[in-house]
């Protein structure tokens, strides 16, 4: 990457500081007592998913395979399911949650393999 005005290395530095600067903010506001508690369990996870896909983007990037980011999305996909799954299991998630049935129905079409396209005759 270059470094000169308007270069990509620029483009991502920008990127960081603004992130930084909403990290920053995010903590004052904590800091000040005015973000609950669970709100800040959900950014965690945003930020965890941010990493995690920053990762498999540098593999992706240094390993000249272009299938590399499609495959982490998929593992990700299959962790996240064993989590929730167990969480469901030990009432870590409470079941009831109508957001529990939504999740199911999107996970349907994995677990059936009706998202293939059907083979022409």
């Amino acid at each position: 990457m270059e470094d000169e005005a308007g270069s990509p290395a620029l483009a991502v530095r920008s990127q960081l500081d603004a992130v930084l600067a909403s990290i920053q903010t995010i903590e004052n506001q904590v800091a000040r007592g005015r973000i609950p508690g669970h709100i800040l369990g959900e950014f965690k996870s945003g930020v965890d998913e941010v990493r995690l896909r920053l990762w498999a983007l540098m593999a992706s990037a240094t390993s000249g395979d272009p299938a590399a980011l499609q495959r982490f999305r998929l593992l990700r996909t299959a962790e996240v399911c064993r989590n929730t799954s167990a969480a469901l299991g030990t009432g870590e998630i409470d079941d009831r949650l109508p957001e529990v049935e939504q999740v199911a129905d999107a996970a349907r079409p994995l677990a059936t393999g009706s998202w293939r396209t059907p083979l022409a005759s």
